[in-house]
């Protein structure tokens, strides 16, 4: 089980006079189990299973629709659950789903690289990156992430999310 500390400042939870939130969380993948523990002076708070996923999304940044869409789709793509996509980490499910949703962001949201790397808390770069790595032809793609392309671009299209936004 992994244990990740996340200090969320006033400013972006946007609950003013809370102050910040900090709180740490652990997933079990043998369990599926999610435990988020708030740490607040000198108490915490413990929630495990369906309501730690609920308060997770909702710490979760407010976002467009088809952004909130498009990580959905994404993490059903590569089979992994979709609070994950926020981890620091580099294990190819959840690199390869971060990296659909910010290809999605700039082709179909038409967000700037700094704003689609801020979702997962990446600098410019990283977006770039990621959009070069999905923009690949398929013979240069693993045989998972070919398959994870082609599943997430069937529930974009199924999905009526293939509409360009034009800014």
């Amino acid at each position: 089980m992994k244990r990740i500390e996340i200090v969320v400042n006033e400013s972006n939870h946007g609950m003013l006079g809370v102050g910040d939130i900090v709180y740490d969380y652990s997933y079990n993948s043998d369990f599926k189990e999610l435990t988020i523990n708030f740490i607040d002076l000198n108490f915490l708070k413990k929630y495990t299973g369906e309501k730690a996923k609920i308060i997770m999304t909702g710490l979760m940044k407010i976002e467009d629709e088809r952004i909130q869409k498009s990580k959905q789709i994404a993490s059903d793509a590569c089979n992994i659950p979709e609070f994950r996509l926020y981890e620091k980490t580099r294990k190819a499910p959840v690199v390869f789903a971060r990296n659909l949703v910010i290809w999605y962001c700039l082709e179909y949201v038409n967000s700037s690289p700094a704003f689609a790397g801020k979702i997962f808390e990446k600098d410019h770069a990283t977006a770039i990156h990621a959009k070069k790595m999905i923009e690949k032809d398929y013979k240069y793609l693993s045989d998972d992430q070919a398959v994870w392309k082609k599943r997430f671009m069937n529930k974009i299209e199924k999905n009526n999310m293939c509409e360009k936004i034009n800014s």
